[in-house]
């Protein structure tokens, strides 16, 4: 894993569980943005009873409107939030460059925008701290 939070999850803390997933393409990664204006990668929670790759396919297919291309386990992060559960986050990266672009994107009700972004602008962007070292992790490996 090559991700690992800093934070410990304390006996008894109620976890949920989430996927997503780093597309590069030309040094940038795909990512989407919200109507409250805060930026994602494509995923989310898993369903009961659903194993992770099973949810990242589903969710692609819902986010973005794409069947999900071969991927690898990049690592896990643990997002702890004030006021709601902790979710414990597990990355993974497409095994080669996106060969979608924008235009072939179909998004859902959940993203108002789709972009690809580059490793020098994801810090400006309002989105979780693990979400920016898993992009960073994947599009620094490209040099």
């Amino acid at each position: 894993m090559l991700l690992k939070s800093a934070m410990v999850a304390e006996e008894g803390l109620a976890l949920s569980a989430a996927v997503k997933l780093v597309c590069p393409r030309e040094r940038r990664a795909l990512l989407l943005r919200q109507a409250d204006g805060r930026w994602d990668l494509p995923g989310g929670h898993l369903e009961e009873g659903e194993g992770l790759e099973d949810a990242l396919a589903r969710e692609v297919r819902e986010e973005l409107g794409l069947p999900l291309p071969s991927v690898r386990l990049l690592g896990e992060w643990l997002y702890v939030r004030p006021q709601r559960r902790a979710r414990l986050v597990t990355f993974y990266a497409l095994m080669n460059e996106a060969a979608f672009d924008l235009p072939d994107l179909c998004l859902s009700d959940e993203h108002c925008e789709a972009a690809w972004i580059g490793i020098g602008e994801v810090d400006r962007l309002d989105m979780p701290q693990g979400y920016r070292d898993a992009v960073r992790t994947v599009l620094s490996a490209v040099d």
